[in-house]
């Protein structure tokens, strides 16, 4: 059975317009190394694997061949309508500052407050 890993990879970095240096500064590793991961001639440990699944916004299981479903976002049932707004959210938050994040974070925090008051 032919490694769907190396193909996956690529076709995620060439369809999200990815520099290679980008990747491999995201997870921590050269780019000599993500090109290694593409062609195959290596693959990613365990950690790194997680991190990259992570910074491209798909599950590892979907890098690793076991799933055809690039994002496994898991929503209640009777809320699949909300999955692509999520996929949006966490697309965007993963490109925000820290300082940007903690503004969110506090919104929302705000936001659970105002619930609970209610």
């Amino acid at each position: 059975m032919k490694n769907p890993f190396p193909e996956r990879l690529k076709q995620i970095i060439k369809e999200n317009d990815l520099a290679v240096a980008e990747v491999a500064k995201a997870i921590d590793v050269s780019p000599k190394t993500i090109y290694a991961f593409m062609s195959g001639d290596r693959g990613p440990a365990f950690d790194r694997l997680v991190k990259l699944a992570d910074y491209l916004n798909v599950s590892t299981d979907y890098l690793l061949g076991k799933s055809d479903e690039p994002t496994a976002i898991l929503v209640e049932e009777g809320e699949e309508g909300i999955k692509g707004e999520v996929l949006y959210i966490r697309r965007a938050y993963k490109n925000l500052s820290s300082k940007e994040r903690k503004i969110i974070i506090n919104l929302i925090k705000s936001l659970e407050d105002d619930d609970d008051k209610d």
